[in-house]
């Protein structure tokens, strides 16, 4: 059997106590560090996964986002082949009388507030427009000479124009849409 030299035991309680000590104080420095990885651990993969979640999030947000500006870019551009075939439109381009065009002017207005459109107006080959939602306005679109705009001479050129641009009359930014 073996014994241990009497030198290498704890001769004094004083000495064990110390040891005792030590080793408490050890267990205690190893146990606050692993709580302290384990607590970073757990925040860093709760923010990692959290951060995904908000990324995914955002990504869903974006696309309904765009789905929806597309709808809302897309519904206006119906109007313009719709009122290119109406019979109202024509008659008024072509009789060009007060009457006509009375009646043309009050169905663009009508048409305004059925599609949420910000301004509706027909203008003829000259440039000039000859009815307009806005017509009962003080700012009326109706005589103005739109000649010199692009989506009136590209519309007269290949058949259909769109255009974003700020407004001659309105002073406000907006998608222009024409179709000859």
């Amino acid at each position: 059997m073996l014994q241990r030299p009497a030198a290498a035991l704890p001769s004094t309680p004083e000495q064990l106590g110390r040891r005792a000590r030590r080793a408490w104080l050890l267990f205690a420095a190893i146990a606050l560090a692993t709580a302290t990885a384990a607590l970073y651990g757990a925040g860093l993969y709760g923010r990692t996964t959290e951060l995904r979640g908000l990324a995914a999030q955002g990504r869903t947000d974006a696309n309904l986002k765009v789905a929806l500006l597309r709808a809302v870019l897309e519904s206006p551009r119906a109007l313009p082949l719709l009122l290119s075939e109406d019979q109202q439109v024509r008659d008024a381009l072509a009789q060009k009388s007060a009457a006509a065009i009375d009646v043309l002017s009050r169905k663009l207005e009508g048409l305004v507030s059925g599609t949420k459109a910000s301004v509706l107006y027909v203008i003829g080959t000259d440039g000039l427009a000859i009815a307009s939602s806005n017509w009962r306005d003080p700012i009326s679109f109706v005589g103005n000479d739109y000649r010199f705009r692009d989506y009136f001479s590209a519309a007269m050129q290949s058949g259909t124009a769109e255009y974003f641009a700020l407004g001659n009359v309105s002073k406000r930014p907006g998608l222009y849409i024409s179709r000859r």
